[in-house]
């Protein structure tokens, strides 16, 4: 998906790149060689995520760039959907990307230097039935990018987010109707998917 457009596009600018799946990621078409470590971790679990960076810190002693590009679509109407599914996508969408941002910060604070780019989404604008627990995880992250800003404002770390709608060959289309897609394109600005 997005992921692994995200790692060629970093690698081609000359990145070296851990790229980080709860499942084992040798099928990506990404090779060591090409500047590339496949890291399996479930972001999930705070106790994984702290191993990560610990890796990180002892294999490569800096970190100039994390993407916080995880996300959990779940479209389900509130009054259908239960706190287990409706914490899952919280647990995905924001918590992790407080605890993978607030790891990578420990490392990049050292250097006074660094940039977090967390991937929100245009769901996070138009509200559509269905969408509430996705819409609000991912406002709720932007919310956090802007806090962590704030709490770094005298060391050299950036904290942004990226809205982004559909992106073309990467599945973010494929688990909505027809008619849910076609709401959510009517409403952009430019209503086309994006190309990786």
């Amino acid at each position: 998906g997005l992921g692994v457009n995200l790692a060629e596009s970093l690698i081609d600018d000359g990145y070296f790149v851990i790229g980080v799946a709860r499942s084992p990621i040798e099928s990506w078409s990404i090779h060591p060689s090409d500047g590339f470590h496949a890291y399996q971790c479930d972001i999930n679990d705070e106790s994984q995520v702290k191993h990560l960076f610990s890796f990180i810190r002892k294999e490569y002693q800096r970190l100039d760039l994390l993407i916080n590009n995880a996300g959990m679509f779940s479209a389900e109407l509130l009054q259908g959907t239960t706190a287990t599914r409706f914490e899952k996508v919280l647990n995905t969408n924001l918590i992790s990307v407080m605890s993978m941002t607030r790891e990578a910060a420990k490392i990049m604070r050292k250097a006074n230097s660094g940039r977090v780019i967390t991937i929100s989404s245009v769901a996070t604008a138009i509200r559509i039935p269905g969408n509430a627990n996705y819409g609000l995880s991912k406002r709720a992250a932007e919310e956090l990018m802007l806090d962590f800003a704030i709490e770094f404002r005298e060391v050299g770390i950036t904290f942004n987010s990226v809205r982004v709608s559909f992106v073309e060959e990467t599945g973010m289309a494929e688990t909505l109707s027809s008619d849910a897609r076609h709401k959510y394109e009517s409403r952009l600005m430019i209503s086309r998917p994006l190309q990786p």
